[in-house]
């Protein structure tokens, strides 16, 4: 991973790269900070083609900026490159609205798989440009929102389309409205793998019965028995449809000793063992509210139901913890600069970096709940 912020920076890695050619087009993942004032020693968009120039190779480019817009003339220069960014993840840095993601998404339409886009706070041009068609997305296979703004139906057929795809893994920090919502899952749900939302209620959750090829479902708060009996496909019926065959992994938020989480506690439960999950193989349970230990609540669950494999998704988690957890992708063309601004290339480790499409917790996931798995693209 090469990660530049400032002018100073940059030179540095220049240099290393004019020297030393073959190093640099080994750089296979780059985040870099734009913005606008070179005086303040700030790297600055027209410094990105010469950058992207010295790594052909680049596999994910994770970029931040205060910029609203790049110039038609880095645009251009940006095309004409051979790098072809996998992974773009687009950080708006600033209050005012970016068309970057925009015209980022636009040039390396052919390339992109993994596609993420936020900031806080983060306002995309919720109108999507009209000067060109939507973006052609039937090769994306995961996109991930990380802004607490919501995505306009306009912003999500841009970059998803209206027809289905090969989109995988959705995430989104912020649900779009209700009816937006229910066309995004109704085109793209029955291809989904993985589906990880941050909270999910009433009439949205009667959409998730259109993801019907799911092997995990994520709610960064707590899950209720109302989604849980939607994901069960237990409406009520005498023989309601089993869940996806896929389903193997559901992950959710939890609270102690409150009422919800104790009923929420019984439903699953009762779920499991009334067979309405057949092949769940795991639950991860975060932290939600507070600044409590979790430990009691995992061995609780782990009493409660102890054939499913329950783990700790929670940020303060051990090393040993952490490590299980770690996306399994191959670290590659990491570079580091010594003391003297020479290059570093450290050992290989296959657990030592986490990818841009760290959303596919499938694939960190223990090999018994793994039912399928993305290759890594190289």
């Amino acid at each position: 991973m090469v990660s530049l912020s400032t002018m100073p920076q940059l030179q540095r890695f220049l240099n290393v790269a004019k020297n030393r050619p073959a190093l640099a087009s080994s750089v296979r993942q780059l985040r870099v900070t734009i913005k606008s004032d070179p005086r303040r020693g700030d790297i600055i968009h027209h410094n990105l083609p010469p950058l992207l120039g010295c790594c052909p190779r680049i596999y994910e480019l994770d970029l931040a900026t205060t910029l609203p817009t790049f110039s038609d003339t880095v645009l251009a220069d940006l095309q004409k490159l051979p790098c072809r960014p996998t992974a773009l993840r687009c950080t708006n840095l600033q209050v005012e609205a970016s068309e970057v993601p925009y015209q980022l998404t636009r040039i390396w339409q052919d390339s992109l798989r993994f596609l993420v886009l936020g900031g806080e706070p983060f306002h995309l041009i919720q109108k999507p440009p009209s000067d060109g068609p939507p973006l052609p997305t039937g090769k994306l296979k995961e996109f991930r929102w990380t802004s607490f703004d919501r995505p306009s139906a306009a912003v999500l057929r841009w970059f998803l389309g209206s027809q289905p795809t090969d989109l995988r893994y959705l995430a989104l920090d912020c649900l779009p409205e209700e009816d937006a919502f229910r066309d995004l899952l109704r085109i793209h749900g029955p291809n989904l793998r993985s589906l990880r939302l941050r909270d999910l209620f009433g009439v949205e959750a009667q959409s998730l019965a259109q993801c019907t090829d799911l092997e995990e479902f994520s709610l960064d708060r707590g899950m209720d028995e109302h989604v849980l009996s939607i994901l069960a496909r237990n409406n009520g019926n005498n023989h309601p449809p089993p869940p996806p065959p896929t389903f193997t992994h559901l992950e959710f938020g939890v609270r102690v000793k409150t009422p919800e989480s104790q009923a929420l506690e019984t439903a699953v439960q009762r779920a499991v063992q009334n067979g309405r999950f057949p092949n769940l193989k795991t639950i991860t349970l975060k932290q939600w509210g507070g600044t409590w230990s979790l430990e009691s609540v995992l061995k609780r669950w782990k009493t409660l139901l102890p054939e499913i494999e329950i783990l700790d998704g929670s940020t303060k988690r051990t090393p040993e913890q952490r490590k299980k957890s770690t996306s399994k992708v191959r670290q590659l063309g990491t570079i580091f600069l010594d003391s003297q601004n020479e290059p570093i290339e450290p050992k290989r480790n296959s657990t030592d970096a986490i990818h841009l499409h760290e959303l596919s917790r499938l694939d960190q996931l223990p090999k018994s709940s793994q039912s399928s798995q993305l290759s890594t693209h190289e």
